[in-house]
């Protein structure tokens, strides 16, 4: 009877489509075959499964109660329903597809043009026990896309040793589409999706996409989900998309396609969907949970700038890993927490638990903890482990109290918890034996004497033996006196004072030890004579007659009209050599040693080793003065060279020697300048005291030195020597005033 109807339907349908125009058949289809179960289905009608995964057409009237797969021609649709399928398509040269998608459970070929197919999914439904659990090919290798569009409101768990799915076009677009179905896609050595495109002889540019819109997806394998092309040269884009908050999960998301960046993102929806590669999870666009969804302790979930999620009411969020939040996180509903959370939660916040860790505490003493958090909890408790014995938490205030009874470490789970979710942190808590405490402390002194600065080691003794805490405090009751620190008394002044070491456990007991303090004897210091010499021609004098060792002794060389100092020297008591050093101003000192000390000196006629330097010349008295005081030495054996040019060279020499020729370790950097040079030191010197500058990385020391020059070095000199600085002349009675350079004008007006 049903045969018959049947026969009746297909005749009606066939007049009706003879009445339509060409264009209005389904060309898609045209070559196209489809497997399910190892069965060929070509036509529309129904075929049931069973919990073997057998695939048998349904001979029955209607449609089955159950466990059944149903075709529809017209539309291209295969609904599953409850289904099971366990068995692949046979490896076979006899029939068309049996040496291209062999082993697969749902199989669609076609070898001339696209291959396409829509899986409507009713209640649970699952493919196993093959090497693809569902192969769409488009085969040839000039046209036809391959397309597989999975929706309805029902599951799907797929496996198979190859291909959880593979969709595959060898020569144009290859495209998987999940509509608000949740599909779990595994394989055990190969992918859990395969998305190919442009795989062999193809030509132009093709885009290889997996849409997600609604539902979910969860795959995994060798990878997760694999974008794939044998020929990446003809693919354009590849693209996995989310929408309609949908929720993808991949232990790997890869593509071989090496010249072409994969593209993850939100769809055309104006809501987006999350996606996990692996361990890290990235919310696209703007997304409200539809189920509850959990983050493991080894995954972390990323919101971006420009995206938002949202837990709606009814709905769990439950993070055990890491959520980081540049953008907006909502809860309407609840999260549970044992993981990391951002601190910028919109809506109802859960609680936050901001204890980081607890005191230990010690067996037979009270205990007690409060723990604490933000968004005020409602409720505490211990989810995981146990607290010590003796204690117990309170489940409204969040306090651990008691009196421990059991040594030992307890390692425990705490959630607080309110309407909108709860927060779960894990403490270990350390409880300690019973102290022995101690009961009595001695001293291995009741008393000592000391001197100012000098000191005493105190040693206390504990007993029991065992006692728990063996520490003790010392102190001093007048610091002043006598100061300890870790038993080493030291005295400060003379007095008395007592020292006590205390135990440290609380028990109260303690010993002490008194001191005395004397002052020290302090001896005189003696000062020792300083013997001068009485000399023709000159006389030395000491700014002091006896002197204390170390104190600088200062000698003043005076000589008499026509003689010069020709020697200087200072010897201790027993004959050893003093250093004297002369001085800035002429002077000469030296440092007391611990004995009297004899001054020797010897003058001798002082006349003028040049012959171009007669009594005569207005300017004798200056020549001799500098020669005689080792400012200037002339210009050989017997010349001084009163008419040569005086070099910036020679002024800063000069300077230096009434300096006493001071060693300087300045790094002049001058390229005129060599290390070697008669006026190195002075330059040096001088330079380092900002006496003398350069130009443009040269001192020009055979230069002539202008009056304006001249002017500037005794005035920086000057001020070298803190002189005071404050008087000057006037230059405008000079009729070359007015060429007086800006930088000479204080300078010369100093001079003057």
């Amino acid at each position: 009877m049903r045969r018959g109807r049947m026969l009746s339907l297909c005749l009606v349908l066939a007049l009706c489509l003879s009445l339509l125009p060409v264009t209005a058949l389904a060309a898609a289809l045209e070559n196209q075959v489809i497997y399910v179960g190892g069965v060929e289905i070509s036509s529309t009608d129904y075929w049931t499964t069973d919990g073997e995964g057998n695939v048998t057409a349904y001979t029955g009237e209607g449609t089955p109660t159950d466990n059944y797969i149903h075709y529809d021609a017209d539309t291209n649709t295969l609904t599953l329903h409850n289904a099971t399928i366990k068995k692949g398509l046979d490896y076979s040269e006899g029939i068309q597809g049996g040496t291209y998608i062999p082993g697969s459970a749902i199989g669609v070929l076609n070898l001339n043009g696209d291959a396409e197919l829509t899986i409507t999914l009713a209640g649970t439904n699952t493919i196993e026990d093959v090497s693809t659990g569902i192969f769409v090919l488009a085969h040839s290798s000039y046209t036809g896309d391959a397309s597989l569009t999975i929706t309805g409101s029902g599951s799907l768990t797929a496996s198979g040793k190859i291909n959880g799915i593979n969709v595959q076009s060898n020569s144009g677009d290859a495209t998987l589409t999940i509509q608000s179905a949740d599909v779990t896609l595994t394989s055990n050595s190969g992918n859990g999706v395969t998305v190919q495109a442009g795989s062999t002889n193809s030509s132009g540019e093709h885009t290889i996409t997996l849409s997600v819109e609604g539902g979910s997806l969860t795959a995994s394998g060798s990878t997760g989900i694999s974008f794939d092309s044998a020929s990446s040269n003809t693919v354009s884009a590849t693209n996995l998309t989310v929408s309609n908050n949908a929720i993808v999960r991949a232990n790997d998301v890869g593509s071989n396609i090496s010249n072409v960046d994969l593209q993850i993102g939100k769809g055309n929806n104006s809501s987006g969907g999350i996606v996990f590669d692996g361990n890290q999870g990235t919310v696209y666009g703007s997304v409200e949970l539809q189920d509850n969804l959990t983050i493991d302790d080894d995954e972390n979930l990323t919101i971006g700038e420009d995206a938002s999620l949202t837990i709606p009411n009814n709905i769990t969020l439950t993070n055990e890993g890491t959520v980081t939040n540049s953008g907006t996180l909502t809860n309407n509903g609840t999260i549970n927490n044992s993981g990391t959370l951002p601190d910028d939660i919109q809506g109802t916040a859960p609680p936050r638990i901001t204890t980081t860790s607890l005191a230990g505490g010690t067996v037979g003493t009270a205990y007690t903890a409060t723990l604490a958090a933000n968004n005020s909890p409602s409720e505490w408790s211990v989810t995981s482990g146990s607290l010590p014995v003796g204690l117990n938490l309170n489940g409204t205030t969040g306090e651990i109290s008691g009196t421990p009874t059991t040594q030992g470490t307890s390692n425990f789970t705490v959630t607080a918890s309110n309407a909108y979710g709860s927060d779960s942190k894990e403490f270990t808590l350390t409880i300690n034996p019973a102290p022995v405490l101690v009961n009595s402390v001695t001293l291995n002194k009741s008393e000592t004497t000391l001197t100012v600065g000098g000191t005493d080691t105190l040693t206390a003794t504990i007993t029991p033996d065992n006692t728990t805490n063996k520490n003790v405090t010392w102190s001093s009751d007048k610091p002043e006196v006598a100061k300890v620190e870790n038993g080493i008394v030291t005295a400060v002044s003379a007095g008395t004072a007592t020292i006590t070491a205390t135990a440290a456990d609380g028990s109260g007991e303690f010993a002490t030890c008194a001191v005395t303090v004397t002052a020290p004897y302090i001896p005189p210091v003696p000062s020792y004579l300083i013997q001068l010499p009485e000399v023709e021609g000159g006389t030395v004098t000491a700014d002091l007659a006896a002197a204390r060792q170390g104190t600088e002794v200062t000698l003043t060389v005076t000589p008499d009209e026509g003689f010069a100092l020709a020697s200087l020297a200072v010897t201790d008591f027993f004959g050893n050599q003093v250093d004297v050093s002369r001085n800035s101003d002429g002077t000469y000192s030296f440092v007391m040693p611990a004995s009297q000390v004899t001054v020797s000196a010897a003058f001798a006629p002082a006349q003028l080793p040049f012959t171009d330097v007669t009594e005569a010349n207005w300017y004798y008295d200056e020549v001799y003065y500098v020669w005689a005081n080792g400012l200037m030495q002339g210009t050989s054996a017997a010349t001084f060279g009163p008419n040569v040019d005086t070099t910036r060279a020679m002024v800063v020499t000069i300077l230096w020697r009434l300096e006493g020729e001071p060693a300087s370790g300045y790094d002049m950097d001058y390229s005129d300048v060599a290390g070697g040079a008669w006026y190195a030191g002075a330059v040096r010197w001088a330079t380092e005291h900002g006496i003398v500058n350069g130009s443009e990385g040269q001192f020009y020391p055979g230069g002539t030195v202008t009056r304006e020059q001249l002017a500037a070095m005794l005035y920086r000199y000057a001020q070298y020597k803190g002189y005071d600085l404050t008087a000057g002349g006037d230059l405008s009675g000079f009729a070359d005033a007015g060429a007086v350079s800006g930088w000479a004008e204080t300078s010369l007006a100093w001079a003057v």
